[in-house]
């Protein structure tokens, strides 16, 4: 399918040239032979059946459109009605009639093709989405005489794209449920050292208020304990409420330090478990990023979670975790995660991204490849490299922004 609409989207863009380049020879020399004004006018209507093409211009003086019976139809126009600018501006989606109007004055200005998205609002309601390639037509003092266009209902591959959009936020979220599944052990015992001490506080304070009086300072310090501990609880739960809920991207302003904290956070108890000794070297004043925080969050459980496996043959006292955040340059942090396992193969730097590649057991394989699909979504990138003395390591960019986080 995907294949098909590739090869689709670039037949359209050959007739859209071709039909171009005759309209602006039609418009330009009105003295042709009627027989090359009849090959131009096959060659339109080969583009309209082939690519499904509506075709027309915008006589800008006289402000009238001419417009193909295909392009009516596209657009809604009845058959034989005047169209002007403003009634072409009004079948437009709202939100879409300024960025048009904008697209336009630019073709007009700077005399250069433009290719152009928006809606459609139909006679019937339907919503059609449209494409069009503009191209002005200037006198010799370049004065803008016509504008030229070309328009296509790409409505069927945009349901497509929202439908690929769905299946990939559904396995994003497939994915980051099965991590945190490996991760049950470890974050059961993160929850339970909390709770542990809530029960023991409680217990210490029934035999303080036995006592007769009551050692009240003692009662006012286990009650704070108590507090802390239910605290530490509620923050581990609503970490993973965060994690294991299906929700739409939301983009906000976050510091990666803070989610990078909260991740070891998380994974404290595996890190010991593991016995996987963790430095973190996070940069000062580091700017905001603009990204979804759950997302993120699950690339940082990502990484470090395959960091950890990577060290399991190494002596306990060499498994060593770094986790480094810095600016790039002017308009990029990065963020960077070591280890000193065994190191990755050079022929594998690149295939560990490619889905169902793992070598652990009971691991889907995806977890780097998704990963690499959330980091390119927010405008980064995520590679791997080999250490120079032992490990190897992950690192991923995200440009930067001048907002506050939320």
């Amino acid at each position: 399918m995907f294949l098909n609409a590739m090869y689709r989207a670039n037949v359209i863009i050959f007739y859209i040239t071709e039909a171009l380049f005759l309209i602006t020879s039609w418009h330009s020399d009105r003295i042709r032979a009627k027989t090359r004004l009849r090959a131009s006018k096959e060659w339109i209507d080969l583009a309209e059946k082939t690519a499904d093409l509506g075709i027309w211009s915008w006589d800008i003086a006289r402000d009238r459109f001419q417009i193909t019976e295909f392009g009516r139809s596209l657009y809604g126009f009845a058959s034989a009605t005047p169209i002007n600018y403003q009634g072409f501006l009004m079948t437009l989606h709202p939100d879409d009639r300024q960025p048009t109007q904008l697209a336009i004055q630019q073709v007009l200005t700077e005399k250069n093709d433009y290719r152009h998205e928006y809606r459609v609002i139909r006679q019937d309601g339907s919503v059609r989405w449209i494409v069009t390639l503009y191209r002005g037509n200037f006198d010799d003092a370049g004065k803008p005489l016509q504008l030229l266009a070309a328009s296509v209902d790409v409505t069927a591959r945009k349901q497509m794209e929202q439908e690929l959009k769905v299946q990939q936020q559904m396995l994003i979220h497939i994915t980051r449920v099965t991590t945190m599944g490996e991760l049950s052990g470890a974050l059961a015992h993160e929850l339970n050292q909390p709770l542990a001490a809530i029960l023991c506080n409680a217990q210490a304070g029934q035999r303080f208020l036995a006592k007769t009086p009551p050692d009240w300072k003692e009662l006012r310090a286990i009650m704070n304990d108590i507090t802390e501990a239910d605290r530490r609880a509620s923050q581990v739960v609503s970490r993973l409420r965060v994690l294991f809920k299906k929700d739409e991207v939301v983009q906000q302003g976050l510091h990666i330090n803070t989610l990078t904290e909260e991740v070891t956070k998380l994974l404290h108890s595996d890190l010991i478990a593991k016995q996987v000794s963790l430095t973190l070297h996070l940069a000062d004043n580091l700017q905001c990023t603009i990204g979804d925080p759950v997302q993120l969050t699950q690339v940082l459980i990502n990484l470090v979670m395959n960091a950890t496996e990577a060290m399991t043959s190494s002596a306990s006292g060499l498994r060593q975790l770094r986790i480094c955040t810095s600016l790039s340059d002017t308009a990029t942090l990065e963020v960077a995660v070591h280890d000193t396992g065994s190191g990755i193969a050079p022929q594998a730097l690149e295939q560990i991204f490619d889905p169902f590649i793992t070598s652990k057991p009971h691991s889907l394989g995806m977890g780097l490849t998704i990963s690499r699909i959330i980091i390119n979504a927010h405008g980064g990138r995520l590679w791997a490299i080999n250490n120079p003395d032992r490990g190897a390591t992950l690192r991923f960019t995200l440009p930067i922004t001048q907002e506050t986080s939320s």
